[in-house]
């Protein structure tokens, strides 16, 4: 053999192309499996609940607190968050 057809090294910069190469590739890839784990979110119809329930929140008619129903204790049509709160406006 020729000491001239012996391939010589490749430049850094020739080295380097199919690092980023794959690199783009990666996130490429990354950003679709992102962006349709997103877009089934988002198909959702409009009314559907999510999974948590929607739960109406109640005003206490004391001191205005703000409640989930559930927790707020009734009386007559009004709610309370507190057995205090309750007592103290039937007197």
């Amino acid at each position: 053999m020729r000491r001239d057809a012996v391939p010589k090294e490749a430049p850094v910069s020739m080295r380097i192309v199919p690092l980023l190469a794959l690199a783009i590739l990666i996130w490429l890839v990354y950003r679709i499996w992102r962006n349709s784990r997103h877009d089934n979110t988002r198909r959702r119809a409009p009314g559907q609940k999510t999974t948590e329930q929607v739960e109406r929140m109640v005003r206490c008619a004391k001191c205005g607190l703000h409640i989930p129903q559930h927790e707020a204790l009734r009386a007559g049509e009004r709610f309370y968050c507190s057995p205090a709160h309750r007592d103290s406006d039937e007197a």
